[in-house]
Formats: structure tokens, C-alpha cells, sequence
């Protein structure tokens, strides 16, 4: 009996020859289950088509990149994709041959967003230079004027010099008023230099009495060092004393042992001497 043949798994894990021959980016993938996720390369080059629809035809366009999740993959969903949303670049893109004209060619539609998004960056700076130009002329016009009314005060105090000098009494008014105005700078400055004087002895008069209290400080401290070091001599001059009677004591101790134990030797051997003369003089009789 013949067996049936096997029927092929529509869901694979992603093949990395999927990646060239349907226009796809893997996006995501995992250490565990390999690729994750990946996503239609035409659709982030082109967008999708925006032809209608035929009869019968149910694609729809899609507003974001298409992406597909795994670990498993219907190659048939690729192609459904393809022939839907693509068909036009679709059947170009498979009369590419070799892997580097399909890169190049899903890549010239990108290379023309990133020129006019680099063309609409430089339009704004452009529209900014003109304005600091505005601004720059505006500001030069104002100090134009500015130079124009001061030249107008100028002129018109000239003239009213003038016409003080022309009157009798103007000159005489006019070196009073200046007299006047270099006394007030004077006192001003007197004043001025006064108080910076004064400042300047408190400052010292601070500063030195910092200086005393720190010398005041750092006398007591060094008494109290001194104090504290002559105390510790004293210890320890103490403590070596006792050290010394207690070992005198020890040595005088000792000795004295020594002196009862060469006593009590010395009378041990007399006693058996005097043994030794009585056993021998009993043996003479």
C-alpha cells in the first residue's frame, strides 16, 4: 500500500534567503528562537502603491510599514503583501538579478527623502540668515540715530556756551558752575577714598585680632601638649621605679633562698659526718 507523502509546514522559522528575495528587514531577534520580527523593506522605501484598486482585487493600503512576527513565517504572506500593496515595484524588483541591484534599487527612493528633508532643513536656515541680516541692518539704523541726536545735544550745548560767552556775565557763570562741579567730584572722591580707607582698617584690625586669637590658641594648645607629655614621663619614671624595687625584691628574694639552702646543705653534711665518726668509732670497739 503506498504511503502518503508528508505534507510540507506552511509556517518556517525565517531563512535568511527570505531577506533578499521578498525585500525584507529583520528588525527584532531573540538568542532563543533566532529572528523575531521583520518588516517590508519596499514599504519603507516606496509606502505603499496608491493605485485603486482593480474588481475583484481586495488589497488596501497601509498606512505604516508592514511587519510580520515570529519565530515563524508564511512565505505566502510575503508574496501576498508583495503582489497587494507593490505590484508595480514588485515586478521590477524581480527582474533585478543580482543581490546588489536589489539593494541599490530599494535604496534610491531613501537617498531622495533624506535630499529633500536635507533641502527643508537648509530652507529654514536660510530664512534665519536673511532675519539676522534685518536685524543687523535695524540695529545699525538705530545706532545711526543714536550718533545723529547726540550730535544734535553736542551742538546744542556748544550753543549754549555761546551764548553764555556772548552775555557779560556768562563766563564769570560758567567757571562758577565748573568750580562748583570739580569741588562736588573732589569731596565725592574724598569721601569715597575715606571709606575705602576705613574699610580697609577694619579689615587689618579683624585680621589681626584673628591672628591673635589663632597665636592665643595655639599657645594654649602647645601648654596643654606639654602638660599631658610631662605626665606621661612621670608615669612612666614611675612605673620603671616600681619595676626596679620589684625586681630587687625578686633578686633579694632569691638570695636569701639560696643562703638558707646552703645552710641547711652545710648542716646536712656535718650531721652525716658525725654519723660516719660515730658508726666508725663503734666498729673500732
Amino acid at each position: 500500500m503506498p504511503s502518503k507523502l508528508a505534507k510540507k509546514p506552511s509556517h518556517l522559522p525565517f531563512q535568511d534567503v527570505y531577506a533578499v528575495k521578498y525585500a525584507l528587514q529583520v528588525t527584532r531577534r531573540s538568542i532563543v528562537d533566532g529572528v523575531r520580527e521583520v518588516e517590508c523593506r519596499m514599504c519603507r522605501a516606496f509606502g505603499p502603491e496608491e493605485t485603486d484598486a482593480t474588481v475583484g482585487n481586495k488589497r488596501k493600503l497601509q498606512p505604516e510599514v508592514k511587519r510580520w512576527a515570529g519565530p515563524h513565517f508564511r512565505a505566502s504572506s510575503f508574496l501576498r503583501h508583495l503582489n497587494s500593496q507593490h505590484e508595480e515595484h514588485w515586478a521590477i524588483y524581480q527582474t533585478l538579478e543580482s543581490e546588489e541591484e536589489k539593494d541599490k534599487y530599494l535604496q534610491v527612493e531613501v537617498k531622495k527623502e533624506k535630499e529633500e528633508a536635507k533641502e527643508e532643513e537648509e530652507t529654514p536656515n536660510i530664512k534665519e540668515e536673511v532675519k539676522e541680516k534685518e536685524e543687523e541692518t535695524t540695529i545699525m539704523e538705530e545706532g545711526e540715530e543714536e550718533e545723529e541726536e547726540g550730535e544734535k545735544d553736542h551742538l546744542k550745548g556748544e550753543e549754549e556756551v555761546a551764548k553764555l560767552d556772548e552775555t557779560d556775565g556768562g563766563q564769570e557763570k560758567f567757571v562758577v558752575a565748573l568750580e562748583r562741579e570739580t569741588r562736588e567730584g573732589r569731596e565725592k572722591l574724598l569721601a569715597a577714598i575715606s571709606e575705602i580707607m576705613a574699610n580697609q582698617r577694619k579689615s587689618a584690625e579683624a585680621l589681626q585680632a584673628m591672628i591673635s586669637s589663632m597665636q592665643t590658641d595655639y599657645v594654649s594648645l602647645r601648654q596643654r601638649e606639654l602638660e599631658v607629655r610631662e605626665r606621661e614621663v612621670k608615669c612612666m619614671e614611675a612605673e620603671r621605679r616600681e619595676r626596679q624595687e620589684d625586681r630587687k625584691a625578686l633578686l633579694d628574694r632569691e638570695q636569701a633562698g639560696r643562703r638558707e639552702r646552703e645552710e641547711e646543705r652545710k648542716a646536712d653534711h656535718e650531721r652525716f659526718l658525725a654519723l660516719l665518726n660515730t658508726m666508725h668509732t663503734k666498729c673500732e670497739q
